[in-house]
């Protein structure tokens, strides 16, 4: 799990809240988590000193290799939608690259795009 700073409607600034597996996918995560696009700014429902996000990625050894799922998740009520809603990257390791799977193909999120 990593945590970016929201500013000027990006995210930037990510940093490694959570690892596992010896940090072996934390720079992927890092990589992911820099240049969400933020949408839907309501102010007055702020509980939070600063504007930030999470990002989770999962990892899963499947039958012939590795499935990756990147996703976001925010505790503020006042970023009321993300241009990512209800998306997720998915991926999988083909030779030494991830290789998208999601249904939009357009988002170039992986290891090594």
């Amino acid at each position: 799990m990593a945590r970016a700073n929201i500013s000027g409607g990006k995210t930037a600034n990510a940093r490694i809240i959570h690892s596992e597996g010896d940090g072996a996918y934390d720079k992927m995560l890092l990589a992911m988590s820099n240049g969400f696009a933020v949408a839907g700014q309501d102010l007055t429902q702020s509980r939070l000193s600063n504007d930030s996000m999470n990002i989770y990625l999962l990892v899963y050894d499947i039958k012939g290799g590795k499935m990756a799922v990147c996703f976001s998740h925010t505790d503020d009520a006042r970023y009321n939608g993300y241009k990512q809603t209800g998306t997720a990257w998915m991926g999988v390791l083909k030779g030494a690259e991830w290789v998208t799977i999601s249904r939009k193909d357009d988002r170039r999120w992986g290891w090594n795009r």
